[in-house]
């Protein structure tokens, strides 16, 4: 079946025309990414604790600091300076070392989305962010969301790696639009799918 984007205008447009309508929705402000992302170049200890505060928001920003005091740059920047991007296995490896350094913090051990933004800041163009809002976005998207995910958050990495990951780098394969354009548009229309708004639509 295929991937069904939507704007409050229409049900069905291109992804041109989602990304371009729902990154204008996008209520976070940039700046701290944007500033601290660095791509290409090396990562200090602040670009990550900035970075971290960034993904986290002040209502978790402790935690975050917590977070990346424990990770550190040295692992993120050797990967940056590989110039490659994270394979599946490399994914897979940086999480499971990631939670276990910081399995001191607040759900350290069990926890997806913190190590997957590290891996993200590892590998800004080749490993998106993953959140709730952009899983939720995508499972309506790709028509597979279900009722029972109502409140529910993603968990499973292998969920990230053989399906979000893939129909990212699909969606963005030749587009307009950049990664970070699509990843704003994503983010904005899953928060707005946890709105009323969207259930009167629905």
């Amino acid at each position: 079946m295929a991937d069904t984007f939507p704007t409050l205008q229409e049900p069905s447009v291109t992804p041109d025309q989602f990304v371009a309508f729902w990154r204008q929705a996008y209520s976070t402000n940039p700046r701290d990414y944007d500033s601290n992302i660095r791509r290409g170049q090396s990562l200090t200890d602040k670009n990550l604790r900035r970075l971290m505060e960034w993904k986290a928001g002040k209502r978790f920003a402790e935690e975050a600091r917590a977070w990346s005091a424990r990770v550190g740059v040295s692992e993120i920047n050797a990967q940056r300076e590989s110039g490659l991007s994270l394979s599946d296995s490399a994914v897979r490896a940086l999480v499971g070392k990631v939670r276990k350094t910081g399995s001191k913090a607040k759900g350290g051990g069990t926890t997806l989305i913190w190590p997957l933004f590290i891996c993200h800041v590892a590998d800004p163009d080749g490993t998106p962010i993953y959140d709730v809002n952009t899983w939720r976005a995508t499972l309506y998207v790709t028509d597979a969301w279900k009722p029972e995910y109502e409140g529910l958050k993603p968990v499973k990495l292998d969920t990230y790696l053989e399906w979000y990951r893939p129909w990212f780098a699909k969606v963005i394969a030749g587009a307009a639009f950049s990664a970070q354009d699509l990843d704003k548009a994503l983010m904005a229309f899953g928060q707005f799918t946890m709105t009323r708004w969207w259930k009167l639509l629905g």
